[in-house]
């Protein structure tokens, strides 16, 4: 499936599952999930395995086999061995733990963004702004509650500061630890209010921005149909002369615009970061959008060739010690590729990740609020626990053990996705499409690829040492 074969390894006291498959750059790799562990191959290694997808080691090595690929067979089965006795990461949390809450402090904007999923800000329904009597309560909802994170969303959340103040107050005085505040914005609402907000929570703030201008201004038009990149960008200025760059951040939608336009990937991201004097790991790009006019978004195909593209130049880049242009997300998922880490779900949503609309609803994602079908509970009517149970029943699929699919995938365990898109294009959140599968397989493969790339290359400590000088160690 997915132009990825396997084969077993019977050795006497146990047996090995092992997959394998060509990278984009023409090389094998070998892969066994209940370790994840990774080899790179020699093609007459695949050969024997192409005609002998069960491997009977467990009195001698076949008579057919030659002794150089009987040794390799041996040494991977021993370092597999190695590997079993190495822990997982813990991904259990402290008791009373919840990673974010997404808070819609607006349901009302003032841009009319072409890709806006949220219709606009208000998500098809009346404008709506978060009241003192529906803050209060979402605050009493997670009494007693070690909240990690908190996100201010909308619509724009600029257009609620009352409520983003008071909410802010209300979880420092009620939790033991301080959580992470930030905020998503259009960036054309920047004020000394603002800013003061801001840094008084030592805030995280992260500006919309499509750049160049003339395709920002098409996408993120004010109602009147003017542009809004002239005032995004003076704001961001504004910004970056009273707070740290590090609680900036600048994200961007790469779209089919930009690409028409003679941009791709790499050249909308150094545009951008020149155009704005940025440091390019304080910038995400989004290469699919999630909105409704879907068009705009590219296919799994060219997903893979836009990242393929601007990594080979960020590699290149790399070994010369320049600057990178590159997402660090994606970087480091690369480096974390075989850590042994166990992902339960393919997206903590209502169990790690909730989001609270202005009327106290509660949905399991911001990318799903005001689906009525989905929604999971309300603050007032409901405690956490309760909406938790309801959010494994919404959106099972998310559950690796609800996936008929995922049990049987033997990328289980590594595998993390967004049901929410899976919803937006499929409008049905029942069964994992698989369009869905095939994504998440390919971008395996091609990190497997980049990581063959830097060993064979003699290139991987360089690498990271380069990249802890341009950027961020990993």
């Amino acid at each position: 499936m997915y132009d990825v074969k396997k084969f077993r390894i019977l050795l006497p006291e146990i047996t090995f599952d092992f997959c394998y498959f060509k990278t984009q750059f023409g090389d094998y790799v070998l892969y066994q999930p209940s370790t994840q562990s990774m080899y790179a191959v020699e093609d007459d290694f695949i050969n024997y395995v192409e005609e002998n997808n069960t491997i009977d080691l467990s009195v001698a090595a076949p008579t057919n086999m030659e002794e150089k690929i009987a040794k390799y067979f041996n040494e991977i089965c021993d370092d597999v061995k190695k590997r079993m006795n190495e822990s997982f990461e813990d991904s259990k949390k402290p008791d009373n733990y919840f990673r974010q809450v997404v808070i819609n402090v607006s349901h009302d904007c003032n841009l009319r963004c072409k890709y806006c999923y949220a219709s606009q800000g208000s998500y098809g329904r009346d404008i709506a702004l978060l009241s003192k009597h529906v803050a209060s309560q979402i605050l009493e909802f997670f009494k007693g509650k070690n909240l990690s994170s908190i996100l201010f969303f909308g619509g724009e959340p600029l257009l609620n500061t009352d409520m983003i103040t008071y909410l802010a107050e209300g979880f420092i005085a009620q939790q033991k630890t301080t959580p992470n505040f930030s905020v998503i914005t259009n960036g054309t609402i920047v004020n000394d209010h603002i800013i003061n907000i801001l840094k008084k929570y030592d805030m995280q703030i992260t500006v919309s921005i499509d750049g160049p201008k003339n395709i920002h201004d098409k996408m993120r038009p004010f109602e009147d149909g003017c542009g809004s990149y002239d005032l995004v960008k003076s704001n961001i200025s504004k910004l970056r002369k009273h707070i740290k760059d590090t609680n900036i951040s600048i994200e961007t939608v790469y779209t089919k615009h930009h690409l028409q336009a003679g941009y791709n990937m790499k050249q909308l991201r150094k545009y951008i970061i020149n155009d704005l004097d940025l440091n390019g790991k304080n910038m995400v790009l989004c290469h699919s959008c999630m909105g409704e006019d879907m068009s705009m978004s590219f296919e799994l195909k060219e997903e893979l060739k836009n990242v393929n593209e601007l990594f080979n130049s960020f590699y290149e880049d790399i070994l010369l010690e320049k600057s990178p242009v590159m997402d660090w997300e994606w970087v480091d998922s690369l480096f974390r590729l075989g850590k042994k880490q166990v992902y339960d779900a393919l997206c903590p949503l209502g169990e790690g990740v909730i989001c609270i609309t202005p009327d106290g609803d509660i949905y399991p994602c911001h990318n799903l609020a005001m689906i009525n079908e989905l929604k999971i509970g309300n603050v007032f009517n409901n405690n956490l626990d309760e909406t938790i149970q309801k959010a494994k029943e919404k959106v099972s699929i998310a559950y690796k053990e609800n996936s008929p699919q995922c049990q049987e995938c033997w990328f289980v365990d590594e595998c993390k996705g967004c049901p929410a898109k899976i919803y937006l294009v499929e409008k049905n959140i029942n069964k994992i499409p698989d369009w869905f599968c095939k994504t998440r397989i390919d971008f395996f493969k091609q990190k497997a690829g980049w990581i063959v790339k830097l060993v064979k290359e003699n290139n991987f400590e360089l690498f990271k040492e380069n990249l802890s000088k341009v950027g961020q160690p990993l």
